[in-house]
């Protein structure tokens, strides 16, 4: 037996199959990597848009939100707009050159949000106590969280020399030796002496060896 369905009817049928195939559903990708985001959209038949934000929350070139929401049915080919995290804001690193440690650390620490670590070491021109220099350097790009090395000063360092022994030399020689260690003459005076020659070196304000 045969049965013929009225025309409108099979119309209907294929409107309906037509919308079907026509729609998709929205994937959920907030919070997955832009890569993935963008696989999960191609497949559902659908395209993206990105725009960048920065997140305290939502690690670099993930998605923080799209803009339809996930199991929404849209048309295929509909464009997802994707808001896509540049990671934690960054802003120029202050200068905190010439400031003591404590106050270094106060803006660093509080007002930037950043690790600080501290190194010490001689400097001849700076004060002890003082911020020499910092690494990054001052106006560099850094992040809530960065780490900062600070440099502070331990003041001139005091090197210590031990005295030559300048006995039999003369004057001048004893100069030359005394500039070679970075000493100073100082006062000179003459006696007389059985057992040293004239003219030359026969004692010293400090003993040979001394460290000064």
């Amino acid at each position: 037996i045969e049965e013929t369905l009225p025309d409108d009817e099979t119309t209907e049928d294929t409107d309906q199959t037509e919308d079907s195939t026509s729609k998709t559903i929205v994937p959920d990708v907030a919070g997955k990597s832009l890569e993935e985001a963008i696989v999960l959209l191609k497949d559902a038949d659908l395209s993206s848009r990105n725009e960048e934000k920065t997140s305290d929350v939502v690690p670099e070139n993930y998605i923080i939100e799209q803009s339809i929401k996930a199991g929404e049915e849209v048309d295929k080919n509909t464009v997802i707009v994707l808001t896509v995290s540049t990671g934690v804001e960054a802003n120029p690193l202050r200068d905190v050159t010439g400031l003591t440690v404590d106050q270094a650390d106060t803006i660093l620490k509080n007002d930037q949000e950043l690790k600080v670590i501290h190194e010490y070491e001689y400097n001849d021109t700076v004060e002890e106590n003082l911020v020499i220099r910092t690494s990054p350097a001052a106006g560099t790009e850094v992040k809530k969280g960065d780490t900062i090395t600070v440099y502070v000063s331990k003041g001139k360092e005091t090197k210590y020399v031990k005295v030559p022994d300048l006995r039999n030399y003369t004057q001048a020689q004893a100069e030359d030796i005394l500039k070679s260690k970075g000493l100073q003459k100082g006062k000179v005076s003459t006696a007389n002496s059985d057992n040293y020659a004239q003219g030359v070196v026969m004692d010293q304000s400090y003993s040979p060896d001394t460290e000064v």
